[in-house]
């Protein structure tokens, strides 16, 4: 579904010259910064501000590379779990004509399917066909009474009482039909165990999984924990969204981790020794904030540090979250809501529609994302109380946005005469490079011309952001940094970023696949590691995402699929190369 949405971003390209802010599926073309930026951002009023900052954020290094988790399930395809049935599809709706016919599943609180109307079957997809997936003796562990169809590569099927077992031959894709339950004693605690990715005494994670992101010094769970939703989707009798209590957030004895539940991922985090980054439901209300903190300081272990950011791009209004924000920023500073922030064509505030961004709907909203996640970190703050250096408080932003945005959110007052500056340590951009699909492969490696406009000699045109430097990676990197100087207790970080190829079209749709694995593409990445180190001072970096199917929606995985072999992986192993340089250095230097 998100690559459905891409292409309302290719219509909203043409809104930039007449003053809004267009909106990309992963980070926009920024609003075009002076080439030097021009007036002195509002100082701090405190910059000490020892009261509330976490110190543990300048302790950055150029060794500090995180990744962004790949989705679970449809369409990344990737199950990063032990038990099969953890990272497959929630039940939808089908019937024998009609692989999905929309129609809603009675289900419990926990996902099971509890009845089937007439002519009515449930299905979920367990293994993609995306890429290679495993092979092997497969047991099916249930409580309750149903029947399971097992479709795609299925042989040697033996049923007994509450355990199914099965054969998985090949490596395509594998999915479950349920046809038939008992209303009163309804199927339910399924799990499903492949012999050659480990049984119920294994743990939760897979191998494969595992090595595919243990390198990575920070964990962002923003995929994971279902933080986006496109704007206008229906979900149907799916999980509720978005998620405003606690009690409707999966925990662990859900059918499925979609959303994953919290201590989940931390469990994760204490596996692999990682620090996690985690994401604020954009609804949530003040109580589940509370409960969230709660469980991951109390499954956290105590060395770890969380990252914690509300929402995710909530100026994009390809998700939902841009308009509840925006809604909710007309309300709380709007003069007149109705006349600021009715789009045409809709009878509410903030409401989606072909006529693009509303401007009153974004200016508040971008207000209301900042209130509001000061107000997220000060619960954060009081639950972590004991361990306050291992929390990070993390601004979402846009690359290339200081000037015209993070300025004005970090110095915006949200309590008494509080600044939002002083409840945040980090400042989010995500620093994509794009470049040339029009022609072949090897225009997109082309370098920039030799110092033209003060970008440095021999850098590559993606990164530079040729034919306008302007509004290039290159400039609005230094532009954030210069402006965020002000704020001497925000630091830069990116919460994502990587190549940003996409396209729709033939034969560039095409060459997306075919650049990501180019070979070229690894210098490429270290050329762009290096570029962001020299400008942040070396700040965290998180790469989106980790190994994953590349499909239509785009090529975003470091790999194609976790076990893929780090030679056939050009950006993968750059990510590494890069890593294990800088601990060289840094062992070298110490």
């Amino acid at each position: 579904m998100r690559g459905l949405r891409w292409l309302r971003f290719l219509m909203l390209l043409s809104c930039v010259a007449g003053g809004c802010e267009c909106i990309a599926r992963r980070t926009p073309q920024a609003p075009r910064p002076a080439h030097e930026p021009k007036g002195v951002p509002t100082p701090p009023t405190d910059p000490s501000e020892s009261s509330v900052r976490s110190p543990s954020h300048t302790a950055q290094t150029r060794s500090s590379v995180g990744t962004n988790l790949a989705g679970i399930g449809y369409p990344t395809f990737v199950n990063p779990f032990i038990d099969l049935m953890k990272g497959a599809e929630p039940f939808f709706s089908g019937s024998a004509e009609a692989w999905r016919d929309g129609r809603p599943l009675a289900k419990d609180g926990r996902g099971y399917v509890r009845k089937l109307d007439p002519g009515q079957v449930a299905r979920s997809f367990v293994l993609g066909e995306g890429a290679p997936q495993p092979a092997g003796k497969v047991t099916v562990l249930y409580k309750g009474e149903g029947t399971l169809e097992y479709r795609e590569r299925v042989t040697n099927l033996k049923r007994s009482p509450g355990r199914d077992e099965f054969t998985l031959d090949g490596t395509g894709g594998f999915y479950l039909t349920l046809t038939s339950v008992n209303p009163h004693n309804h199927l339910r605690d399924v799990h499903i165990y492949m012999d050659s990715v480990g049984g119920p005494d294994s743990g939760t994670f897979s191998k494969p999984f595992l090595d595919s992101v243990r390198e990575f010094s920070v964990l962002r769970a923003m995929n994971w924990t279902g933080t986006n939703r496109e704007a206008g989707l229906v979900d149907g009798e799916q999980e509720p969204f978005p998620y405003r209590r606690w009690k409707d957030y999966p925990q662990r004895d859900a059918m499925v981790w979609s959303p994953a539940p919290f201590d989940v991922i931390t469990e994760l985090g204490n596996t692999l020794n990682r620090d996690i980054w985690l994401n604020v439901p954009h609804s949530a209300d003040d109580d589940f904030v509370k409960r969230m903190a709660q469980q991951v300081h109390d499954t956290l272990e105590p060395e770890r540090t969380v990252y914690v950011e509300y929402s995710n791009e909530t100026w994009n209004d390809m998700f939902d979250q841009a308009f509840y924000v925006g809604r909710r920023g007309c309300e709380m500073f709007a003069s007149d809501p109705v006349a600021e922030c009715t789009v045409e064509g809709t009878s509410g505030l903030c409401q989606l529609s072909d006529h693009g961004v509303n401007a009153g709907c974004y200016t508040y909203g971008l207000k209301y994302h900042a209130v509001r996640t000061a107000e997220v970190m000060a619960i954060w703050e009081a639950v972590f109380s004991d361990r306050r250096d291992k929390l990070i408080r993390v601004l979402g932003g846009r690359i290339g946005g200081m000037q015209q945005n993070g300025v004005a959110q970090l110095n915006l007052k949200w309590k008494g005469e509080e600044p939002v500056h002083r409840r945040v340590d980090l400042y989010a951009v995500a620093p994509y490079f794009y470049g040339d699909l029009t022609t072949s492969v090897d225009a997109f490696f082309a370098t920039a011309p030799k110092g033209t406009n003060g970008i440095p000699k021999a850098m590559p045109a993606a990164l530079a952001g040729f034919p306008d430097p302007d509004l290039g990676l290159y400039a609005w990197i230094k532009s954030d940094v210069q402006l965020l100087s002000a704020f001497p207790s925000v630091s830069i970080v990116a919460y994502e970023g990587g190549q940003h190829l996409m396209s729709y079209e033939d034969p560039e749709r095409k060459r997306v696949v075919e650049i990501n694995r180019d070979p070229r593409m690894k210098a490429l990445y270290l050329a762009y590691l290096d570029m962001w180190a020299e400008l942040s001072d070396g700040a965290l970096f998180v790469h989106f995402t980790s190994p994953e199917a590349w499909t239509e929606f785009g090529a975003w995985g470091s790999k194609e699929y976790p076990a893929q072999p780090r030679k056939q992986a050009p950006k993968h192993d750059a990510l590494l190369l890069y890593i294990e340089r800088s601990a060289k250095r840094t062992t070298h230097a110490e």
